[in-house]
């Protein structure tokens, strides 16, 4: 029989944060697999990736969490799982228990999980970040660790991204040239201009005058006006 120790897990270990909870899973259904005669097979589950989670939480929780007093003042308790988890005000509220109860987590080990949900919310801005975790966890000095986190983008590029961009720019190439007669409103035949910068093509639409009621003084009277629609390529 294996048993994997919590202080064992190494929560910080590989690139990602992703990445890390994978490879706990991986070992999680290995020890599975040699402990148990109903084998696991098959690509990684739902629940297997929860349990890798929590056993991570655990394991940066069990590193820094050990003063009672501070726990008592935060209002902590451990869930069914054995998570410390945060009592908050919305406990009343319709909330999910996430929401509720965050998962409490130290400020040092959670780098990677900021920086992947800040990739997750497309580079927003601290404010947001802060909002989309601590709609499962309860971060200590998260707006400290807000402000110091700094993006980090991979410089390396996708080779396969470069091999379609260097055919679509092929491709670009061997088209010739294209005249658009003024005023012509054919948006297909303009895309396919031969490198076209943007606002180039301009297209003024130009609807009927029209007759719009106003009141001026108290006396009602009708102004002609003209729409124009501008379409801009």
């Amino acid at each position: 029989m294996v048993n994997i120790q919590t202080a064992d897990i190494m929560s910080d270990y590989f690139s990602t944060y992703s990445r890390n909870v994978r490879v706990v899973a991986w070992i999680l259904r290995f020890i599975h697999n040699i402990s148990n005669v109903n084998k696991l097979r098959g690509n990684l589950v739902y629940e297997e990736f929860k349990k890798a989670e929590n056993l991570v939480f655990k394991s940066m929780q069990l590193r820094s969490f050990q003063d009672e007093k501070f726990l008592a003042k935060m209002q902590a308790f451990k869930d069914e799982e054995g998570l410390l988890r945060i009592r908050t005000k919305l406990v009343d509220s319709d909330e999910k228990e996430d929401f509720k109860f965050p998962v409490l987590l130290p400020a040092n080990d959670v780098v990677k999980l900021i920086r992947e949900e800040h990739k997750k919310a497309m580079h927003a801005g601290s404010y947001i970040l802060l909002a989309r975790l601590r709609e499962n966890f309860w971060i200590i000095k998260a707006k400290k660790r807000m402000k110091n986190h700094e993006c980090t983008f991979k410089s390396t590029p996708d080779v396969k991204i470069l091999q379609k961009t260097n055919r679509q720019m092929a491709l670009l190439n061997n088209l010739t040239k294209i005249t658009i007669p003024f005023g012509s409103t054919n948006l297909a035949l303009m895309s396919v201009c031969h490198k076209t910068i943007p606002f180039k093509h301009t297209i003024m639409h130009l609807m009927g005058r029209e007759k719009v009621s106003t009141s001026e003084e108290k006396r009602d009277f009708s102004v002609p006006r003209t729409n124009v629609i501008w379409t801009i390529l």
